[in-house]
């Protein structure tokens, strides 16, 4: 009787030891599955947030760029110059506006232009730049009076007082970029063209298209005000 009780025992401990070493296993194997959720919730989480910003960012530039196009300068020049409120073509815009991105609260005359540039890092890459130049500069004005309608000479007016480093991306990173501008053609047509140069009238909105690096295509419309 006493044998037989021993072994009993004896089995008892070797049970229990051998339900310890399960019950390790499992502890280390739900300990592991759950390092792996808490890790996949924070990069989860970390790129919600990163999207989250990134759309509010966007956001923002939207209602700046809208706000810069509906309030055009449309104050008359000295010596009667006609001067372009709206000029570009499907990779640069330059507009000439009350609302500068320094000041957007107060109205002061601002010649604002955008550029898409491929990034030099290598295909697929571009952004959209922005700069700005106060009209205060009378050099400047006076060299864009003849350039109005030559895209190349107004670029290069531009740029004679715009340095580089002033240059502020407003979107980057993606895929493609086009600027087109709305026309309403003879019967009321409504057509979306690829260049506003040398035309008596404004567009009534210009859209900005662009594809992101996920692939995904989004556009801004900003309607001309004025001419509605």
């Amino acid at each position: 009787m006493v044998r037989r009780s021993a072994n009993h025992t004896h089995a008892r401990r070797a049970l229990t030891l051998m339900e310890m070493m399960v019950a390790m296993l499992v502890a280390a194997l739900i300990a592991v599955l759950i390092i792996g959720v808490i890790r996949t919730t924070v990069v989860i989480t970390g790129e919600g947030a990163s999207d989250e910003q990134r759309g509010s960012r966007n956001e923002r530039i939207r209602t700046f760029l809208t706000t810069q196009v509906a309030w055009l300068d449309l104050t008359e020049r000295v010596g009667g110059s006609e001067e372009p409120q709206i000029v570009g073509e499907s990779g640069w815009m330059m507009t000439r506006s009350l609302v500068a991105l320094q000041a957007p609260h107060r109205r002061e005359p601002v010649v604002a232009r955008l550029l898409v540039e491929a990034s030099p890092d290598g295909p697929g890459g571009y952004s959209l730049l922005y700069a700005e130049q106060t009209r205060e500069h009378d050099g400047l004005r006076a060299r864009r009076r003849g350039a109005a309608n030559d895209p190349v000479a107004a670029l290069q007016a531009f740029e004679e007082g715009m340095s580089r480093s002033r240059m502020r991306p407003l979107l980057e990173r993606c895929l493609s970029i086009e600027i087109a501008y709305l026309e309403r053609q003879a019967g009321g047509l409504l057509e979306w063209q690829p260049e506003w140069i040398g035309r008596p009238s404004l567009p009534r909105a210009v859209r900005i298209t662009w594809v992101s690096e996920e692939g995904a295509t989004r556009e801004w419309i900003m309607p001309v005000a004025v001419t509605f």
